[in-house]
């Protein structure tokens, strides 16, 4: 415990406040952010000394020492704006350093993705967005210039990577926003909850009353037993070593026990209560004390009841008695735990705010407004992630194919992928972890790494393909070291369009590759390895990608799906599952692929009537 506070101390420059509030939040971001960058950059500056590269570790060995001044200054000073500009500005000189030099491969343009979040979380959107574009503009130029020893980044690299920056700003733009106005959502839900709560303390006051009264007349005591014997609540008396000697009927009532009974199974109240250091306190300071607990009753059943131990001292000022005022407080108790439920269903579903949109516009025109910048932001959104996605019209020249895609939210986890290469083509289907803007940011890093493994890298066997993206999304998300899980299960072919029976090369991860061979008549599958691309190290990362080859004659189609379709729902909580696909795809294969998307929308439609979608949903007919 020692150190996890100590930890706690250094995370969050050692302010004050809840976790949840601005200043602690971007505290935290600073300082993991200064020690991951602390780590990398010792790792590349070691990797240079060793690889005799001098400027190459001079300026990584700057950049890291930079990093650690700006981290110890900030655990002394505290200055979170300055702070924050410092991180931001030395990320903005060390992205410019790989862009020129020492990231001359694809890889280094990698870090451009993570520098969105790092601006928009540590500065807010309204500065963070004055050093995104500034980057982007410093690539652009650097782009554009014709200086033949600085033309190491492919012509066709610089579109793709300029929309995927644009992208993952957007999102990250999106996702502070969101993040801003549901913590202000919570603030003024906080606010009705207290206002409730003030309902509540209106009844505790006749107890704080009592307590009062008991303070104040502790010489007549005896007088006060006679009406203490009538009151509902429990009233025990105890000599100085909190020995009960006297209770009322309202104790019986309550706890159930009989003063013998309990007795016997609490000689003193200090031996046998959890508040033990309450009694201490009232006895050592002399002044009154006030508790909670959760009492079990004779009967088995629990009740909360809140008690007040007042001292009556004699005229050496001495504790002579202890007076104790119980009362029975479920009701209240059961209150603020509907109100901490309800509190947690809000954090927990916040997706749901959008669905009561009708109840929040009574309550506060503002949150309606948000909502709405909300929904346009998240529109414009797709329209940027769609523009990754590769362009079936063209690829029908040379296929004849159908796409049913259909986000589960505004914005997709699900994605597509198409690369050619001398009439060799790579077809991919991905479903990334989760959906909504989540789920997108992994697509958009999805996506941009298969280019760079296919096309920069030049591997083209599927297998090795999913091994080094496995790799490249577990090292890039850090997830040796942490408990991020996000992956991604895809289906990845390899199309020889060179050979007169098309021969498919097949890599699964979780997701099999269903196909209707023209000859059989018959719907058969290749199921995969049982391995997802990232997620927690765990046995099946022992598991090693595989090429599957199969050859399909002219007319035959292969189906490439996310497990979204399978996955939907009925009204009687009922899923679609594989085998019903495989029955529904046997029946439309010898339709043409528009028909037999319309069959699949139209089955889905009917399958789900009013329940709603459960996960994004990809299927892509490709015939061969």
């Amino acid at each position: 415990m020692k150190e996890r506070s100590l930890f706690n101390r250094f995370i969050t420059a050692n302010q004050e406040g809840s976790f949840f509030e601005s200043k602690i939040r971007k505290a935290m971001v600073i300082n993991l952010f200064s020690l991951v960058g602390i780590s990398s950059l010792l790792y590349f500056f070691i990797g240079g000394i060793i690889k005799h590269k001098l400027s190459y570790s001079v300026v990584v060995g700057s950049f890291m020492s930079l990093t650690i001044v700006n981290l110890v200054v900030f655990q002394i000073k505290k200055n979170i704006e300055s702070a924050s500009l410092f991180v931001v500005f030395l990320m903005f000189l060390l992205e410019i350093a790989l862009l020129v030099k020492i990231g001359e491969t694809t890889t280094g343009l990698f870090w451009f993705y993570l520098y969105p979040l790092l601006v928009f979380f540590t500065l807010g959107n309204k500065k963070g967005l004055f050093f995104v574009f500034a980057l982007l503009i410093v690539v652009i130029v650097f782009f554009n210039l014709n200086i033949t020893n600085l033309t190491f980044y492919p012509k066709d690299l610089h579109e793709r990577f300029i929309i995927t920056y644009l992208a993952t700003s957007t999102l990250a733009f999106i996702f502070e926003y969101v993040r801003s106005s549901t913590f202000n959502a919570f603030i003024m839900a906080d606010k009705e909850k207290t206002e409730y709560l003030e309902e509540t303390l209106q009844q505790k006051e006749e107890i704080q009353t009592q307590a009062e009264i008991l303070a104040k007349t502790n010489l007549e005591l005896r007088q006060l037993s006679v009406a203490a014997s009538e009151t509902d609540n429990s009233i025990i008396i105890t000599d100085k070593d909190t020995k009960i000697e006297w209770v009322n009927k309202g104790f019986t009532k309550m706890l159930k026990y009989t003063l013998e009974e309990f007795q016997n199974i609490c000689p003193t109240l200090l031996e046998c209560s959890v508040n033990k250091d309450k009694f201490i306190q009232c006895i050592e300071e002399k002044q009154s004390v006030t508790y909670q607990s959760f009492f079990e009753l004779k009967d088995d059943s629990k009740i909360w009841v809140q008690s007040t131990v007042t001292p009556v001292l004699d005229e050496k000022k001495e504790v002579l008695k202890l007076v104790i005022v119980e009362t029975d407080i479920t009701p209240q108790k059961i209150a603020e735990q509907e109100i901490r439920e309800k509190n947690e269903e809000l954090q927990q579903h916040r997706d749901e705010i959008l669905a009561q949109k009708d109840e929040l516009l009574v309550k506060n025109e503002i949150i309606s407004e948000k909502n709405e910048a909300i929904n346009q932001s998240i529109e414009y959104a797709r329209t940027i992630q769609r523009a990754i996605l590769p362009n079936v019209n063209e690829f029908s020249t040379y296929f004849e194919n159908f796409i049913l895609y259909k986000p589960k939210d505004i914005v997709s986890g699900d994605f597509y992928w198409l690369v050619e290469i001398d009439k060799v083509y790579f077809i991919a289907a991905v479903d990334c972890t989760g959906h909504g803007v989540p789920g997108a940011f992994m697509s958009i890093m999805g996506s941009r790494i298969l280019d760079e493994i296919v096309i920069l890298e030049n591997i083209h066997s599927p297998a090795k393909i999913l091994e080094h993206l496995h790799t490249a999304i577990f090292n890039s998300l850090s997830q040796e070291n942490s408990a991020n899980a996000d992956g991604m299960d895809l289906i990845l072919c390899k199309i020889d369009t060179t050979q007169v029976k098309k021969e498919i090369t097949f890599c699964g991860a979780k997701r099999p590759l269903i196909y209707y061979d023209s000859e059989t008549k018959k719907i058969g599958h290749l199921k995969g390895q049982r391995k997802s691309i990232g997620g927690t190290p765990s046995k099946h990362n022992k598991i090693t990608f595989e090429d599957e080859k199969i050859t399909l004659a002219k007319d035959s189609i292969i189906y490439l799906s996310s497990d979204g379709y399978i996955d939907q729902h009925n009204n009687d909580r009922k899923r679609i599952g594989s085998n019903s696909l495989y029955s529904i795809l046997q029946e439309i294969t010898e339709l043409p692929l528009k028909e037999q998307r319309e069959r699949l929308q139209n089955y889905l439609d009917k399958w789900q009537q009013n329940q709603m979608q459960t996960d994004d949903i990809t299927i892509w007919g490709i015939k061969i």
